[in-house]
C-alpha cells in the first residue's frame, strides 16, 4: 500500500507546488518521485498486505503497478518539451492530474472489492476527462472533453447498474464473497439471471474503457480533438491500467461463470480486432489511425482474458508493454510533427526522413512494433499471446488465424506512414529539437529493438506474476 500512499502523496505536491514557488520544477519533482516510488515498488514486490478487505497487495498488483509507474515516468520523460513551452502555463495543475490519474490506476491492480474498483476507475477517469479539454482555445479539445465525460458518465452508469444486480445476487460486494456466490448460482435460476446480467453490464462498461467494438466510437474523435500528448497517455496508461481490472475481475473472480461470458469476449475480440483495422485504412491523419490501432490493438489484448492461466497473464503484462512503448514513441513524434507544421495529415509526414531521418526511424520502429514486425518487441508480443492461447486451448486457433489476418491488413496503413516519410522528393520542415529531447526519444525507441532482441527481459518480468 505504500506504493499508492507515496503516489497520492506526490499528486498533493504537484497540486500545491505553484503555490509554494516551484512550480518550474514540477517536471523534475514528478519524475524523481515516479522513480522513487518505481523503487519503493520493486523493493515490496514479495510482501503482502490488505487494507481493510478493499485493496490487497500481491505479486500480481506488484508488477503491474510498477508497469503503470513506468508508464507514467516514460510519458514525463517524453512530454518534457510540452512541459517547458505549451504546458507551461498550468504545468503544476496538469501533473497533478496525471498523477491523481496513476493513483487510480493503481487501485485498479489491486482492488479486493467493487466499489474500489468503481472508485479506481472514477479517479483515473475525471483527470482524463478534465486534460481532454486542456486546450481551451481549441474547439476541437473542448468538444472531445464533453464528449469523453458524457459517454464515460453513461459507461459508468451501466458498470454500476451491473455491479448492483451482483450485489443483489451475492449480497456482497467482496470479490472472494462474490465468487463464493456465483459457484452456486447455477442451482437458483434467479441468481443466475441476476449474476449473468450484472456480468455482462460490467463486461459493457468495461470494455468502453479499453475502446472495444462495438463500445468504441468515442475513442477516434476524443483522441483527435485532445491535445496530442495528452492522448498519448490515454491511450496507453488509461487502456493498460483497465486491462488489468478487467483482468482482475474476470479471471479471479467470475472465472467459475466463464461459460456465460467467455464467448461474448471472443465475438468482442475478433470484431474489436477486424474493426479496428479495417476502420483504420481508411484515415487520413495519425490521430486518427492510431485511435484505430488502439482499438484494433485491444482486440489482441482481450484474448488473454479469453484464456486465462499463468501464460496468458505474462502476455499481457508483455503485450501491454510493448503496446504502450511503441505507442508513446509513435504519439511523441506526431506532438512535435503537429508542433512544427500545425498538422498531423500524412501530407505533414512527407520528406520527413530527409529533414529529421533520427525522427523518422524513430516513428518507423513504432510502426513496425504495432504491426508485429521482427525483431521488433511487437512482433514477439504477438507471437508469445498467440503461443500462450494455443498452447491452452488449440480449439481456439481460428481466433488466432482472424488475428492474423487483421495483423496483415494493419501492414496497409502501418506502412502508409512510413512510405510517407520516405517516399518523395520533397524535403520537410526542419523539426527543432533540443539534444536532451531527441537523446531521450531516441533511448525509449531503442528499447522497441532491445527488448524484441532479448525477449527473456520481459519473459522474466512476466514470469514474476504468480
Amino acid at each position: 500500500m505504500n506504493v499508492l500512499i507515496a503516489t497520492s502523496v506526490l499528486g498533493l505536491f504537484a497540486m500545491i507546488s505553484e503555490i509554494i514557488g516551484l512550480k518550474r520544477w514540477i517536471w523534475y519533482i514528478s519524475i524523481a518521485g515516479l522513480a522513487g516510488i518505481i523503487g519503493l515498488g520493486i523493493s515490496e514486490y514479495n510482501t503482502s498486505s490488505e487494507f481493510y478487505g478493499m485493496l490487497h497487495q500481491n505479486t500480481f498488483s506488484s508488477v503491474f503497478s510498477v508497469l503503470l509507474l513506468s508508464i507514467t515516468l516514460v510519458w514525463f520523460l517524453l512530454s518534457h518539451n510540452y512541459y517547458h513551452t505549451e504546458g507551461n502555463a498550468n504545468a503544476s495543475d496538469q501533473a497533478a492530474l496525471i498523477i491523481f490519474a496513476t493513483t487510480g490506476g493503481l487501485i485498479l491492480t489491486s482492488f479486493t472489492n467493487l466499489t474500489m474498483l468503481f472508485l479506481g476507475i472514477e479517479i483515473m477517469s475525471i483527470p482524463m476527462y478534465i486534460l481532454a479539454g486542456s486546450d481551451k482555445k481549441n474547439l476541437n479539445s473542448n468538444e472531445s472533453s464533453l464528449k469523453y465525460f458524457i459517454l464515460g458518465a453513461f459507461a459508468t452508469g451501466i458498470l454500476l447498474f451491473g455491479i448492483a444486480l451482483l450485489y443483489g445476487a451475492t449480497a456482497s460486494f467482496d470479490l472472494l464473497e462474490i465468487r463464493q456466490g456465483l459457484m452456486n448460482a447455477f442451482t437458483n435460476p434467479t441468481t443466475l439471471f441476476l449474476s449473468t446480467v450484472g456480468i455482462l453490464l460490467i463486461l459493457v462498461g468495461l470494455a468502453f474503457k479499453v475502446t472495444a467494438v462495438p463500445f468504441h466510437f468515442w475513442a477516434p474523435d476524443v483522441y483527435e480533438g485532445a491535445p496530442t500528448i495528452i492522448t498519448a497517455f490515454m491511450s496507453t496508461f488509461v487502456k493498460t491500467a483497465a486491462f488489468v481490472s478487467f483482468f482482475r475481475l474476470f479471471v479471479f473472480c467470475f472465472i467459475d461463470l466463464a461459460p456465460l461470458w467467455q464467448f461474448q469476449i471472443l465475438i468482442i475480440s475478433g470484431f474489436t480486432i477486424l474493426g479496428g483495422n479495417i476502420l483504420a485504412v481508411s484515415q487520413s491523419n495519425m490521430k486518427r489511425t492510431l485511435a484505430y490501432s488502439g482499438i484494433a490493438q485491444a482486440g489482441y489484448i482481450l484474448l488473454t482474458i479469453l484464456l486465462p492461466n499463468r501464460e496468458t497473464l505474462s502476455a499481457l503484462f508483455i503485450y501491454t508493454t510493448s503496446y504502450s512503448i511503441s505507442t508513446l514513441v509513435a504519439f511523441t513524434v506526431v506532438y512535435h510533427v503537429q508542433k512544427t507544421k500545425r498538422d498531423y495529415s500524412f501530407e505533414a509526414f512527407k520528406g520527413l526522413a530527409k529533414s529529421n531521418p533520427g525522427l523518422a526511424a524513430v516513428l518507423s520502429l513504432s510502426m513496425l512494433s504495432l504491426a508485429g514486425i521482427p525483431p521488433t518487441v511487437g512482433f514477439f508480443a504477438k507471437f508469445y499471446l498467440f503461443k500462450s492461447i494455443l498452447s491452452f486451448n488449440i480449439g481456439f486457433i481460428w481466433i488466432i488465424l482472424l488475428a492474423i489476418i487483421g495483423s496483415l491488413i494493419s501492414l496497409y496503413y502501418y506502412f502508409k506512414v512510413i512510405i510517407s516519410m520516405f517516399g518523395g522528393d520533397e524535403s520537410g520542415v526542419k523539426i527543432e529539437l533540443k539534444m536532451g529531447d531527441r537523446i531521450l526519444i531516441y533511448v525509449i525507441a531503442s528499447l522497441i529493438i532491445v527488448l524484441g532482441l532479448i525477449p527473456e527481459i520481459l519473459l522474466q518480468l512476466g514470469s514474476l506474476i504468480i
